[in-house]
């Protein structure tokens, strides 16, 4: 009988045994799948706090992008503004002693984003008259530029008058 509880006491200790290391088998297969898990939480949450911070980042920059696209819009006439810039061309001549007058309105294809609105303006005036308002074409608050000039002299004696004739290719907003 001695012989067969010690028989049974080792078989039981044997299950046991291969009992604890079944248990620890499972417990570290546990353990390593919520390590690698574990692992995987911490790259996504390190590449979460990355794309946080280039979004704060970009957000610290929109109130410059968009005041600095505001400033390059206020360079570029609008849609609505055409026509009241083609009657202030006429007005300023008016208001400098030229008689001016926009002719040969065209809206081309320009490079890149913008259109150009292109014009020729006559003006008829003293010398100085003219040159001033060149002078002030030439200095207009948006992306223009003077792509011909012309000026000759009318008259004779004291009845001398100058006319100019000025190509002006001015930016602008395309129709959206």
């Amino acid at each position: 009988m001695r012989g067969t509880k010690t028989k049974m006491i080792a078989v039981v200790a044997v299950v046991f045994v291969f009992a604890v290391l079944a248990a620890y088998a499972v417990l570290g297969y546990g353990v390593g799948r919520l390590s690698a898990s574990l692992m995987n939480e911490k790259r996504h949450a390190a590449q979460t706090q990355k794309e946080l911070n280039e979004e704060r980042a970009l957000a610290r920059q929109l109130p410059v992008v968009t005041r600095d696209n505001e400033a390059l819009a206020a360079y570029f006439l609008s849609e609505d503004e055409v026509v009241g810039f083609l009657g202030s061309v006429e007005d300023l001549g008016r208001r400098i002693g030229v008689d001016a007058s926009a002719s040969s309105i065209e809206v081309t294809e320009g490079e890149g984003y913008a259109e150009l609105l292109t014009l020729s303006i006559h003006a008829s005036g003293s010398k100085a008259a003219v040159l001033h308002m060149l002078e002030i074409l030439e200095t207009l608050p948006y992306a223009s530029e003077i792509t011909s000039v012309q000026m000759t002299k009318q008259g004779a004696g004291t009845d001398i008058e100058w006319e100019g004739a000025f190509d002006l290719s001015v930016k602008k907003h395309p129709d959206v």
